[in-house]
């Protein structure tokens, strides 16, 4: 079941307001076009995953989130 409706997030948005704003030969152009393209790439991937997941035979009892951030007591290392 899908609980939360996918949305392109904030961060992304400011960015392509930002790149359509920036001048092209402003010293940040090339790290706001490669960041916006990471972001890009990442919501495909996201969309073709939610895509898989809602078209399977999962439980009944199976909730999917979409871009929800969880905070833990323990202290979690990522590579």
């Amino acid at each position: 079941m899908l609980l939360k409706e996918f949305q392109t997030t904030h961060y992304k948005i400011a960015l392509e307001s930002l790149n359509k704003r920036l001048n092209p030969r402003h010293e940040k152009a090339l790290k706001i076009e490669e960041e916006l393209s990471l972001q890009e790439a990442g919501e495909i991937g996201e969309k073709q995953l939610l895509t898989i997941l809602t078209e399977s035979q999962l439980p009944k009892n199976t909730f999917i989130l979409h871009n929800v951030n969880l905070q833990s007591i323990f202290n979690i290392k990522s590579t």
